[in-house]
């Protein structure tokens, strides 16, 4: 559960950008059981959920999501409105082409809805630029082959 925990809170605070600055004793969720995540995960669908800050809840400002990686190990995402990010400079928010707080309702719940895709776990190798994979291979890395979504 600690896991668990965790990796919903790096999600909120890295989504919102205030990363450890953020006292994580601020938030607090209530876990879905692994199992029927795992049966959601098996039947192609994943449901978020909500959190609380300082005893408030987040929804229906944000959603998180869930899934288990192999070695019983979670990763995270956090969904939540743009109005709700820190950017000290602004230069972050100058990058946004749709602000939450210029969408429709019906379209940010849309989104916070959305069905969250699989997880896919890639090699240290996909990081490897073409140009130095030799060099990598030559330190001992193993050579990573994309699989063609086409031909598999």
């Amino acid at each position: 559960a600690f896991q668990r925990h965790w990796c919903l809170k790096e999600a909120y605070v890295k989504a919102r950008g205030d990363g450890l600055e953020f006292p994580f004793n601020r938030i607090e969720f209530q876990l879905r059981p692994a199992s029927l995540l795992d049966e959601e995960a098996a039947a192609g669908r994943r449901l978020g959920f909500a959190g609380r800050v300082d005893g408030v809840d987040l929804n229906p400002r944000w959603r998180f999501y869930q899934q288990r990686l192999p070695g019983n190990h979670w990763t995270a995402v956090a969904r939540g409105p743009t109005t709700e990010v820190i950017d000290a400079f602004g230069e972050f928010k100058r990058t946004f082409t749709r602000p939450t707080d210029q969408l429709p309702p019906s379209e940010v719940t849309a989104e916070l809805e959305a069905e969250e895709p699989p997880f896919e776990i890639l090699p240290v190798a996909f990081l490897v630029p073409t140009d130095h994979i030799e060099g990598y291979e030559a330190a001992g890395g193993q050579k990573w082959q994309a699989i063609d979504a086409a031909a598999a």
